[in-house]
């Protein structure tokens, strides 16, 4: 049996489905947001990895699963967002979510470097605040002492992933829609980082969807009721999973 979870903007649904396929239960632990007049928009990482925790131990005790019963962990989650992270892993503030529109100057200060034809070529889409890379930007201009602080980013369902195994990376769909992935290398778009003059020490590692990133620690063990050991693949951004889901 597989257990996936959907980290969205309003909570998580945690879904547990045999190996042919079949749904066999489903649970959602809802979390809330900070929405602010100014465009704000963020929530506390800490309320992903504990609905996270909550479903799962809610999912097997319901159905009378064990732990051990569990093949594989997976993510999908809302994209588009920032999840500043310090040296040691733990977020350096809440975590500005896709909603968030604060960086239309930083957005417009990137267009004065980066076409948005040359933008739209590399990354497939076009400059706009919603996107990682500007919150990024705000950041740094807006929370020095925070941006001094955060030693790489992620997004909603990598850092879930992280706290099950210890590894954090990223896939291609999240790194999509950061406004900062080359769709056709397949690696950061470091010309338009640059441009952005980020540290290119900021974005993780880039592994495939489909990829085991690692195993369930003792400690996520712990939490979860899941058994220590058990793989965890990083999945993927909410939309291009749900396309994926749908058939297209």
């Amino acid at each position: 049996m597989l257990i996936a979870h959907d980290l969205g903007t309003t909570g998580n649904k945690a879904t547990l489905v045999s190996n042919d396929g079949k749904m066999l239960a489903a649970k959602t632990v809802n979390y809330g947001a900070d929405w602010g007049t100014d465009g704000r928009a963020e929530q506390n990482p800490h309320d992903w990895w504990d609905a996270v925790c909550r479903a799962s131990r809610e999912l097997l005790a319901e159905t009378n699963t064990a732990g051990t019963d569990i093949d594989g962990v997976s993510f999908s989650g809302q994209m588009m967002g920032v999840v500043p992270l310090d040296s040691h892993g733990e977020p350096v503030r809440p975590a500005i979510i896709w909603a968030d529109t604060r960086s239309t100057k930083e957005t417009n200060t990137l267009l004065e470097r980066v076409s948005m034809e040359d933008c739209y070529r590399i990354t497939g889409h076009r400059l706009n605040p919603t996107y990682s890379l500007t919150k990024l930007m705000w950041l740094r201009e807006n929370e020095p002492d925070n941006f001094a602080k955060t030693a790489t980013f992620c997004l909603a369902k990598d850092y879930t992933a992280f706290k099950l195994t210890g590894v954090l990376a990223t896939d291609p769909s999240d790194a999509s829609s950061t406004n900062a992935y080359d769709q056709a290398s397949g690696d950061w778009a470091w010309e338009i980082i640059d441009a952005a003059g980020l540290p290119h020490s900021l974005f993780p590692k880039i592994v495939p969807s489909t990829h085991v990133i690692g195993t369930v620690t003792a400690e996520a063990a712990r939490a979860t009721g899941l058994a220590e050991g058990t793989p965890v693949v990083i999945g993927g951004g909410d939309g291009p999973v749900a396309a994926l889901g749908a058939g297209v």
